[in-house]
């Protein structure tokens, strides 16, 4: 199961794009047959949809169409151009900013390989350096693939989500 930022939490995302959604069946079919999960679609780019089997131009864009509003109903960022997952950074709360006991506990949740590779060679040494690390920049760091930027990315958006529960909005 996957909680997302609207509260929502999707077990598996085969089933619920069967069961609640209105796509065409063309559509539905390229979904199952080529996405695994609500992150891998949110990457897609209307392109991408395209080079998929039996998609042409119409059913690309109602995939477009359907990414936007899943995106909208998933509580993520509607500009595209910001990162694909959102991260929060205004919700580090200030007594938490400068807690070293904290980000010792967060950086022990690390793998011995990204923890070695973060505190050491990076020298992630902060609360915020930590959640300012994007998907576009792991990329490109050498010795960091997708296994380490899921794992970053998931104890970020646990920590965003412990944050709204510690701060509710507006309070900041």
């Amino acid at each position: 199961y996957t909680l997302f930022p609207s509260k929502a939490i999707i077990g598996e995302f085969h089933d619920y794009v069967i069961y609640h959604t209105d796509l065409s069946s063309r559509a539905l079919s390229t979904i199952l047959r080529n996405v695994s999960s609500v992150n891998q679609l949110f990457r897609l780019a209307r392109r991408d949809f395209l080079s998929f089997r039996n998609c042409g131009l119409k059913t690309a864009n109602e995939l477009v169409a359907f990414k936007k509003t899943l995106r909208k109903n998933l509580g993520y960022i509607a500009n595209e151009k910001e990162s694909k997952i959102q991260s929060d950074l205004t919700a580090i709360p200030f007594f938490l900013k400068d807690d070293s006991e904290f980000f010792e506990t967060i950086m022990h949740e690390l793998s011995p390989k990204s923890y070695e590779l973060f505190a050491n060679k990076y020298q992630i040494d902060s609360l915020e350096k930590f959640m300012a690390l994007k998907i576009e920049n792991l990329i490109s760091i050498k010795n960091c693939g997708y296994k380490t930027i899921r794992e970053i990315r998931r104890i970020q958006n646990t920590i965003i989500d412990i944050f709204k529960i510690i701060i509710p909005k507006g309070n900041c």
